[in-house]
């Protein structure tokens, strides 16, 4: 360990007490900056601003020039943090111009210290470069097992990731109990997922013109919400246009309106329609009987409609 020097530049005191004074406020500030955004992930040990700022007022470590010249063994032993975050410090204070790339070394540095359960609960799959996935896939590939990068994350039905099925496919797998493709629990089967895959995407499918819906259930074309509409009037206008009753190029705005106001009424609403649409009428009934009804749901970008509660079936259709 190296002896600190209270003075290692032989810097030469401010001509000026006010000048002195300022750069001593500017560099607590960078103090309290580093901390905030080590302390930005919840569930890691935090960092105290106001007590490492007094440590090294301590040690008469007062601006910037004379911390650069620190190393890490120094701020180790003035102000009791880690080597990792003795590091960061003295990084983040050598080059101002890189933050971006400081603030994911500390939290590369949080993940590395973070619980299964943490790092799950802060994995986003959108993000395959984030320091929380790289220490998902480090840790998953810590002891040689096969495959690498295996299947072992399970997303809800919202989409968020299912931290308690995950942790235990996790823990299985580093166990050498390799990986599953599907689990069953007690909402359903559900499929598995490596690190950094996003998951599919269901979509609602438009009941006349069959095309993709946006999130909301709003028409990309005719600007209309479908997701205010019954289920079962859809399904009844989606059986019409899949045994041409009605075509979806002949029909005016006036008729999808129509269509479309008469669909947010389940009982009415279906009434109406099926006395527009007889044929569609009967197929609908038929088809109910055998729980066979449109989905009008569909993997994005798919061309088969799916139940999304089912995940085989969303492979076996993709």
């Amino acid at each position: 360990m190296s002896s600190f020097n209270l003075n290692p530049l032989n810097i030469q005191q401010e001509p000026s007490k006010m000048q002195a004074e300022a750069a001593t406020q500017k560099f607590a500030q960078k103090v309290i900056n580093f901390c905030e955004r080590f302390n930005s992930t919840p569930g890691v040990k935090q960092l105290q601003a106001g007590e490492i700022i007094a440590k090294l007022q301590e040690a008469d470590v007062v601006n910037d020039e004379i911390f650069k010249a620190l190393q890490a063994e120094d701020l180790i032993r003035i102000v009791g943090v880690s080597g990792p975050v003795a590091r960061a410090m003295l990084q983040a204070f050598s080059d101002e111009e890189r933050d971006a790339s400081l603030r994911t070394r500390a939290t590369a540095i949080r993940a590395q210290t973070m619980t299964l359960k943490q790092l799950l609960a802060s994995y986003d799959p959108n993000d395959p470069l984030a320091p929380v996935t790289s220490e998902l896939q480090r840790r998953l590939n810590s002891r040689g097992q096969h495959p690498k990068n295996p299947k072992v994350i399970v997303f809800c039905a919202d989409g968020a990731v299912d931290i308690k099925q995950s942790s235990l496919l996790i823990k299985d797998y580093i166990a050498g109990d390799g990986q599953v493709e599907y689990i069953r629990t007690t909402s359903g089967q559900h499929k598995t997922y490596r690190v950094g895959e996003v998951p599919e995407q269901i979509v609602g499918v438009h009941p006349i013109t069959g095309a993709e819906l946006k999130s909301s259930g709003v028409g990309k074309d005719d600007g209309l919400d479908w997701s205010m509409c019954s289920l079962e009037c859809k399904q009844l206008l989606r059986i019409a246009v899949s045994i041409k009753e009605l075509d979806p190029n002949s029909i005016t705005r006036r008729d999808l309106i129509d269509y479309h106001h008469a669909a947010q009424n389940s009982e009415s609403g279906l009434a109406y329609l099926q006395n527009l649409f007889p044929k569609a009428a009967i197929e609908f009934e038929n088809l109910k009987a055998v729980d066979d009804l449109p989905k009008l749901k569909r993997l994005r970008g798919a061309r088969h409609e799916v139940d999304s509660t089912d995940p085989v079936e969303l492979a076996r259709r993709r």
